[in-house]
């Protein structure tokens, strides 16, 4: 009787997954804080990630990656299920997973997100209505959308060549990163916008306080009459001699007045 066991390939191996979860979570925190800054327009060069950070930042994105793993487990579930309505549902999932990432990232109205809702009909009805009207005798219609399903499968997986394995092992693993990363910061974007109560300075009340990383703070301002971010960005560095004092209010939802590709001016001041 043989014993080997077969070998997994590199990116599966325990040791390997160990050694990149500190770096990806890392990664995880440095795309939501980018995000969370995007949203003010400011430069994401002034990040820093410490402990504190790390842990915020991933504890704020758990609950939506725990939903996008249900998600992806979901569309990998009804993938390898026998019913071909299933298995369009999976592919119509895939697609609108990217479409979803896209309106988080650009989200301007209420009415945005459901654009992914018809995004999926229209992906599920893509698959369903031309079997409709390409009838075969003595083919049920189900067994014709099934046999559409195989043929788009073998097309897209060829045989097990080298370079499909290269796809396996190199190219889906960092496109799965890419997006992920991509999520996260949508996520942050989108958590930046959410919060209706809003620090500011007690002495200038149209500045608001963004962020801290280390021993600077981030403010932005913004006009209070009409809850419109301005493009002046101050960047105050912490000191003992004069406390900073803050004061909370509710602003809403805020909106930019100037051109996605005006940089906003910074100024540093030492507090």
């Amino acid at each position: 009787m043989s014993n080997s066991v077969e070998e997994k390939p590199w990116i599966k191996r325990e040791n390997v997954i160990l050694a990149v979860l500190p770096v990806f979570g890392s990664l995880v925190a440095l795309a939501f804080e980018a995000g969370y800054l995007s949203y003010f327009d400011v430069p994401a060069e002034y990040i820093e990630l410490g402990f504190i950070r790390v842990f915020v930042s991933t504890a704020v994105i758990a609950f939506p990656v725990t939903m996008l793993w249900a998600y992806i487990g979901s569309m990998i579930d009804f993938g390898r299920a026998e019913h071909p309505f299933l298995k369009v549902i999976s592919n119509a999932m895939l697609y609108t997973f990217f479409i979803i990432v896209i309106v988080i990232i650009g989200h301007r109205y209420e009415y945005d997100y459901l654009i992914p809702v018809v995004f999926f009909i229209a992906v599920v009805l893509m698959y369903l209505v031309p079997e409709a009207f390409n009838r075969k005798k003595g083919v049920p219609y189900w067994e014709r959308v099934k046999q559409s399903l195989a043929e788009e499968s073998s097309l897209s997986e060829g045989g097990k060549s080298a370079g499909r394995e290269f796809k396996d092992i190199v190219i889906m693993p960092a496109t799965c990163a890419f997006f992920g990363l991509l999520f996260c910061f949508s996520i942050g974007r989108y958590y930046a916008g959410l919060t209706g109560a809003r620090w500011v300075m007690t002495d200038r009340p149209e500045m608001i306080f963004v962020r801290k990383y280390g021993d600077y703070i981030i403010f932005k301002a913004y006009d209070p009459k009409t809850r419109t971010l301005l493009s002046n960005v101050e960047i105050l560095k912490m000191g003992l001699d004069k406390p900073l004092k803050l004061k909370l209010v509710m602003l809403g939802q805020l909106s930019s007045s100037y051109m996605a590709n005006e940089s906003p001016p910074l100024l540093i001041k030492p507090n």
